[in-house]
């Protein structure tokens, strides 16, 4: 069965989890982790769609400023770019992206983390461009963002992780390209990469 933002929270005993809308602006400094999400009710799949609606120029801006990008070793190109993202798209889950924040030496915690998220754009090596799968998307601007507060980010974020994958429905596995590891669509490992065929994909 497709996991729910409140399924993924409340399995890791994380109650009092908070929301805001993609690219809003926000305080939280303590550390934790989040999730990016079609869905504005964490108890509901609002937002899903059977195919990925692409944000065509961006994903050009993304190859036209990673030169040497390869789909497969071939050129990049829109079209293989796309067609290869298509296949980690999974049309019943509202779950985008989960990630963590660790408390930096500076006392930054969960919104430092998710504000360079937001600011990174696609093809950048940086500050937070693990994700960047999330920003081909045309509705960028419609997604929430959900975080909670918890003691040890990474070893929760691996084990949501893990969750989300062992409740993906057999009829989107048997639709993915890379089948032995059904993470959200813009994550790009756990413990290994996701078998894409993307080189070079950052600067």
């Amino acid at each position: 069965m497709p996991t729910t933002v409140q399924e993924l929270f409340s399995k890791f005993d994380i109650w009092d989890f908070q929301k805001v809308q993609w690219g809003a602006n926000f305080k939280e400094n303590k550390q934790g982790v989040y999730v990016v999400s079609t869905s504005s009710d964490p108890n509901k799949h609002l937002g899903i769609s059977e195919n990925p609606n692409f944000d065509e120029q961006q994903i050009q801006l993304w190859i036209n400023k990673v030169e040497d990008f390869l789909v497969d070793n071939n050129p990049a190109t829109l079209t293989n770019v796309k067609n290869r993202l298509a296949e980690f798209w999974l049309p019943d889950e509202s779950i985008l992206y989960i990630g963590k924040a660790s408390t930096r030496k500076n006392g930054s915690g969960i919104s430092k983390r998710i504000r360079e998220y937001f600011s990174t754009t696609i093809g950048d090596g940086g500050p937070h461009s693990g994700g960047q799968w999330v920003k081909s998307l045309a509705n960028l601007n419609t997604l929430t963002v959900y975080y909670g507060v918890c003691d040890d980010p990474n070893e929760i974020e691996v084990q949501m992780l893990q969750f989300f994958m062992c409740n993906v429905s057999k009829t989107t596995l048997e639709g993915l390209y890379d089948k032995r590891l059904p993470i959200p669509f813009a994550n790009i490992k756990v413990t290994r990469n996701k078998s894409h065929g993307f080189k070079n994909q950052r600067l």
